[in-house]
């Protein structure tokens, strides 16, 4: 950890209240409590699953952003695009 900052590596798994991220790497910053996830990054909330290969999440806010294309899967509907927001 420097600054704050904490880099995790291999099956990442970050719970934030009913957010559940997983991804294989995850740079995590406790002082602005953002995470920036990248490979299969998974971000879901029990109702809505967001999916992307690269995802920043601000925990406060409770808002991420993907790039690289991703989708969103909510009640059988899924959503893709090539960069977005979800909150």
């Amino acid at each position: 950890e420097t600054q704050g900052l904490v880099e995790m590596e291999g099956a990442v798994r970050i719970i934030s209240g009913r957010d559940t991220l997983t991804a294989s790497t995850v740079t995590y910053n406790s002082n602005t409590k953002t995470s920036a996830a990248v490979g299969n990054v998974r971000l879901g909330d029990g109702e809505s699953v967001l999916r992307a290969p690269t995802v920043t999440y601000d925990s406060r806010a409770e808002v991420s952003a993907f790039t690289g294309g991703g989708r969103i899967e909510h009640q059988g509907a899924v959503l893709p695009s090539p960069t977005g927001t979800y909150s």
